[in-house]
């Protein structure tokens, strides 16, 4: 719960650091972004931020106004795959909501990340990911697929 509370904290502080998403050419693909389906529905990020809190890489999408899709990454990792467990590790985290009252609130419990790229020198992590978890407050459960990112942070 306090790493989801980590990516409504990270929505307050979204318009200092923002890196849109929208190319002048629609065609092209952004070069950084996060995307994935949540519930088999698209997710692709309006607005993507990443930053180092820590020895962790915080990457979070803004989907409209108050939906989020957040992953946490140790900065000390190699590339290679990691189980989300959120009792047995701290490497690899992720969240899913929104800030409405009474909204989605969605720790991984259980999936995997691929971290396929994590350059310190360049601040590039790049990597697949996909997860379920539950809902804190309506109990239903969230699957998290196909999930893919490329982000440089600050």
């Amino acid at each position: 719960m306090k790493k989801l509370a980590l990516v409504f904290l990270l929505l307050g502080v979204m318009g200092l650091f923002t890196n849109c998403n929208k190319d002048d050419d629609e065609n092209e693909e952004p070069e950084f972004f996060l995307r994935a389906k949540v519930n088999g529905d698209d997710f692709s990020s309006g607005t993507l931020t990443a930053i180092r809190v820590g020895p962790f890489i915080n990457i979070t999408a803004l989907q409209g106004l108050n939906t989020a899709l957040s992953i946490s990454v140790a900065e000390s990792l190699s590339p290679g795959n990691y189980d989300f467990d959120a009792i047995l590790t701290d490497e690899v985290s992720a969240g899913y909501g929104n800030s409405l009252p009474g909204g989605i609130s969605v720790d991984a419990e259980s999936g995997i990340m691929i971290i396929t790229q994590l350059d310190t020198m360049t601040q590039i992590v790049a990597g697949t990911f996909e997860f379920s978890g539950t809902d804190a407050n309506s109990g239903e459960t969230y699957n998290i697929t196909e999930g893919e990112f490329k982000a440089q942070y600050e």
